[in-house]
């Protein structure tokens, strides 16, 4: 008899247990029955159908939506908008852990769990992945897509994960807590965030808006927190142009949040005549957990 997804993801969970510590008062967590995972003070989170887990304290406000990740997706694994970014991340962390046979790695705003899974399948190590995301939404497009990791709905405010058992932690395009990233890591650990340059998607922002301002993006600020944090670090750049299939562009407008605030009419201007290329612009800072 074939196990359930949910029963599956239970069994996974369960040998890496000791990764987890509850969101709301810190203590260990353990899978009972292979149906929850609860704490030492019996707060109890069940394992959804699907297969994933949701720990967190409180659901969140968000704009991320079925169709944005969707959208996302298709990008990422058809389109390959990402490809040259993943196979330099996936270069670093295979360099870095050369001697190593195994490795455990969290994607903090894993969205649907595409980068994951991009990343770690051009891995010589075995990766233990587990995603985690605010968005349900997200999350339950990655447990459906991808059976191989363990996806967690949370918090980086409340990260529902032990002191020290991550070899790497992943921050694509997202928000950053640097104190939690350092205590999730191990020593010796590594952090990986992805920030925009001045190029990123510069067609969209060139067409959308004519504010200067919004033109010219400057990512000193976030590096300079960075290393603020982080102070034995490296930059890598990465820059590249790519060529869309027409029908991507409609997928590229849905999950950028840089066309939330565009009207329809200019959207379908956009989709109506789009470039020829889009620029991926991005700089990769690699933290060591010294």
């Amino acid at each position: 008899m074939t196990k359930s997804k949910k029963i599956r993801s239970a069994e996974a969970v369960k040998k890496i247990q000791s990764m987890f510590s509850c969101p709301y008062c810190s203590t260990s967590m353990t899978v009972v029955n292979l149906q929850s995972l609860v704490c030492q003070n019996r707060h109890t989170f069940d394992f959804a159908k699907q297969g994933y887990l949701n720990l967190l304290r409180a659901s969140p406000n968000n704009q991320y939506n079925q169709k944005l990740f969707l959208a996302r997706k298709e990008m990422i694994i058809e389109g390959q908008l990402f490809a040259e970014l993943h196979k330099k991340i996936s270069e670093i962390i295979t360099n870095y852990f050369q001697r190593e046979n195994h490795i455990t790695m969290l994607d903090l705003g894993c969205g649907e769990g595409s980068h994951l899974e991009m990343i770690a399948k051009q891995m010589i190590q075995n990766v233990t992945g587990i995603g985690m995301d605010i968005s349900k939404e997200g999350i339950l497009q990655a447990s459906k897509s991808y059976d191989d990791y363990t996806w967690i709905v949370g918090d980086l405010t409340h990260s529902p994960f032990s002191n020290h058992n991550l070899d790497v932690v992943l921050n694509i395009l997202s928000p950053s807590n640097y104190l939690e990233f350092s205590r999730l890591l191990k020593s010796e650990g590594l952090l990986i965030k992805v920030i925009p340059r001045n190029l990123y998607l510069i067609e969209l922002r060139q067409f959308f808006y004519n504010d200067e301002d919004t033109n010219t993006y400057d990512n000193q600020k976030t590096t300079k927190r960075f290393s603020e944090h982080f102070n034995h670090y490296e930059t890598f750049t990465i820059t590249y142009e790519k060529e869309l299939k027409p029908e991507s562009f409609s997928n590229l407008v849905e999950m950028t949040p840089l066309t939330w605030s565009v009207s329809e009419t200019k959207i379908a201007q956009f989709l109506q005549d789009p470039p020829p290329k889009i620029t991926v612009d991005f700089d990769v800072l690699v933290g060591y957990n010294h």
